[in-house]
């Protein structure tokens, strides 16, 4: 523990004033009381998990599907977040593509999924200048408003060419 020493050196004759104290601090039981602390707090944190989306992609054989227009939506991600989509088949000069935000999709898809059901298929593509996570973002809407059936494709030289003229 702490010690304090007090000493009054002794001169003859003259008596002094100062008292010299001297001390000596034991820190032994404050580095085991942090040790302590440190063991405890380890035991009891528990450890965040991972928030991971899951992606099921097919297995092996590549078979195309066929979707009914009217029942088909895609979307198409572009650079500083910018958002366009269409529904059904895209026209000759793209006159359907229509610009929105992801505020937007959201309601959009709620909507058709309200619509259509199990019958909506949704096509997501994006340009190269698309960030990464915008994708993951349509993907997590694609899990919030429960759509079960999306694709992922390539984007298509008809859509570049429009969006970039």
């Amino acid at each position: 523990m702490a010690d304090m020493n007090i000493t009054t050196p002794k001169r003859k004759g003259v008596q002094s004033l100062r008292k010299k104290q001297s001390t000596k601090v034991d820190l032994t039981p404050m580095v085991d009381l942090g040790f302590l602390l440190i063991t405890f707090f380890i035991f009891t944190a528990t450890l965040s998990e991972a928030n991971v989306l899951k992606l099921f992609l097919p297995a092996g054989e590549k078979k195309d599907t066929k979707v009914a227009a009217s029942n088909a939506l895609s979307i198409i991600l572009d650079q500083n977040n910018e958002i366009y989509y269409y529904e059904g088949a895209m026209q000759p000069k793209g006159e359907n593509i229509i610009k929105t935000n992801f505020k937007n999709i959201s309601s959009l898809l709620q909507s058709k999924k309200q619509q259509r059901n199990d019958e909506l298929m949704v096509i997501i593509q994006s340009t190269d200048q698309a960030s990464f996570k915008n994708v993951v973002d349509i993907l997590d809407e694609m899990s919030i408003h429960q759509i079960k059936r999306y694709a992922l494709v390539d984007l298509d030289n008809e859509v570049k060419n429009i969006l970039r003229p």
